[in-house]
């Protein structure tokens, strides 16, 4: 996963992130890592494309991701 695109300090800033906040927005992401919004997308589309998280609105624009397995353990 993290040998594909983006900085293994990137991804793994996103996954903290989405941990703490399991459904959230690339805005809100921004926010909390601290990156650029074209650093959170090349991060979401690898964690998306990996199936380890899921776009839930359908949206091309403000979309927001869910780590669904993670929620999942809670359900």
């Amino acid at each position: 996963l993290m040998k594909k695109r983006g900085s293994t300090e990137s991804l793994g800033k996103v996954l903290r992130a989405m941990y703490k906040e399991p459904v959230i927005s690339v805005n809100e992401l921004c926010s909390l890592c601290e990156l650029s919004v074209q650093t959170i997308n090349t991060c979401v589309k690898t964690l998306q494309n990996d199936h380890i998280i899921e776009e839930i609105t359908g949206k091309r624009r403000n979309r927001i991701f869910i780590l669904r397995d993670y929620i999942r353990v809670f359900e």
